[in-house]
This record gives structure tokens, C-alpha cells and sequence, in this order.
């Protein structure tokens, strides 16, 4: 886990980054809470990292990151590895890449993906306040909100009404993006908790292990990135049809499509 050696690629075709790899097992060996990393370098992040203010507690989303770091080093070195690992203290899980994007990690995949949505979503709300007169025409919320918020969303358990037990931080967010993919007939593999969930798997899934893809990864279908939207968007419709979403009753997904287009339209 400290080497930075890839175990299992899955079903992805891309090449790793050893320079990255070599980061993330760097941080990996400095916090040992720490079980899933991600980078993060959407339009918004990027642009809230060129700001000299970085991330501004503007919201609720930006509030519940909690302390932010910053490393001001956007090309990725030796140097610039011991410094983001350095910053990394415990309670830390946003790194700001000055000019670039941002590290988040977390202590599940589902916390940090979590933190990932909140801190893109953060940078957009910020993006767009900005547009309002710059950081003099915004309202900052004072530092007890910010640390109430912060401690209402990230130490308390998620609890719903319904469910077998107490959630943790990350869960349910994780939870129901995994069941919109596999609602589009990716199977995920993901094992769900929600019985919601598992009537998804077995219902698109009639010959597949209820909570385990039988897909080879060699067989899993891809959008490719340097196509349009139109020809992205054509290109998942394709996979639709062709996928055992809509099937059970045996019209096929073509048909059960059709009737929803119909049912929209009217």
C-alpha cells in the first residue's frame, strides 16, 4: 500500500502516473487513517485554486470541509510531494494545488467521495458569488457557524428512518450514485445496504450474483472522451438499449424507452 505499485487496475484502460502513485503512497505512509485518495481538477476547483483567497466558507458544502491546506508548488516534484504530504496533518482533508486543483482524502471511499462533491460544489458557489462584485460584496459567515456547521455534518451520524442502522459520513451520497449507474445498466458490482438498492441489482441483473458483477472488465463499455456531446449522448442511448434495464417483462429495453418518450411528450 506504501510503494505505489498497482495491485489491480480494474477495468481501466488508462496508464497511471508513478509520480503520482509515488504521492499517494507517500501520504498514504504519513496518516495511516487515511484509505482512499482522489484529485481533483475540475473548471471550478482549478479556478478557485488560482485565487489568492483559496476557499471561502460560503457555504454549507464549503464549511463541512473543515481545514483547508494549500501548497503552492503546481508542479508536481519531490519537493512539491513532501509538501503536500507534510501539510496533510490529522483533521486535514483538502490539499489546495495553487494554480492546478486539489487533493482529497478520507478514511472510506465513501467519505471522500463525499468531500469531492462538497468541495466542487463549493467552488462553484464560490465561482458564481464572485461574479457578484468580488470578495468586498459577499457575506462571510462568523467562525462559531462555520465550526457548528462543520460539526453537525461531519460528526453526527447519518441516521434515516427505515434503515437497518446508523450511516456514516458519505454513505448514502455513495449509495445512490451507485444505484443511478446501475439503474443505467453499468453493473457497478457495489454492494448496497438500502433494500431499495438491492431490488435495483436484482432487477437489472436476472443472471448475475445479486451483489457481485459477472462483467468481465475487459468487457465494459466506455464513452470516449474525444467525442461530442451529441455523439456521447448517442452513444449511451445506444448502451440503453442494449443493457437488461426495462427487460423483465420481456418487450425489451427499446420498447419500454419508447413508452416513457410517449408518456413524456404527452
Amino acid at each position: 500500500r506504501v510503494h505505489g505499485v498497482v495491485i489491480d487496475k480494474g477495468s481501466s484502460t488508462y496508464i497511471h502516473s508513478s509520480r503520482y502513485a509515488q504521492l499517494h503512497a507517500s501520504i498514504y505512509q504519513r496518516r495511516n487513517d487515511i484509505n482512499c485518495i482522489i484529485q481533483l481538477y475540475t473548471d471550478s476547483v482549478t479556478a478557485v485554486s488560482c485565487m489568492k483567497s483559496g476557499i471561502l466558507p460560503l457555504s454549507v458544502p464549503a464549511m463541512a470541509l473543515g481545514r483547508i491546506s494549500y501548497v503552492n508548488q503546481p508542479v508536481l516534484g519531490d519537493s512539491t510531494i513532501t509538501m503536500v504530504t507534510e501539510t496533510l496533518d490529522e483533521g486535514v482533508n483538502v490539499v489546495l494545488l495553487r494554480n492546478q486543483g486539489a487533493i482529497v482524502v478520507g478514511r472510506t471511499v465513501a467519505e471522500t467521495w463525499q468531500l469531492v462533491k462538497y468541495c466542487n460544489e463549493a467552488c462553484e458557489f464560490q465561482v458564481d458569488a464572485l461574479r457578484a462584485g468580488g470578495v468586498n460584496n459577499i457575506v462571510l459567515p462568523t467562525d462559531g457557524i462555520v465550526q457548528l456547521t462543520f460539526t453537525s455534518i461531519r460528526n453526527q451520524p447519518m441516521i434515516r428512518g427505515g434503515l437497518e442502522s446508523d450511516w456514516s459520513f458519505g454513505e448514502i451520497s455513495l449509495e445512490t450514485d451507485m444505484r443511478l449507474l446501475d439503474e443505467m445498466g453499468h453493473c457497478t458490482g457495489y454492494t448496497y445496504r438500502h433494500p431499495i438498492g438491492r431490488s435495483i441489482v436484482l432487477q437489472h441483473q436476472p443472471t448475475a450474483s445479486p451483489l457481485v458483477s459477472s462483467t468481465p472488465a475487459s468487457t465494459i463499455q466506455r464513452l470516449d472522451p474525444l467525442l461530442s456531446v451529441e455523439q456521447r449522448d448517442k452513444q449511451r442511448n445506444d448502451w440503453l438499449l442494449e443493457s437488461p434495464v426495462g427487460t423483465q417483462n420481456g418487450n425489451g429495453a427499446a420498447g419500454d424507452l419508447n413508452d416513457r418518450d410517449k408518456e413524456s411528450s404527452v
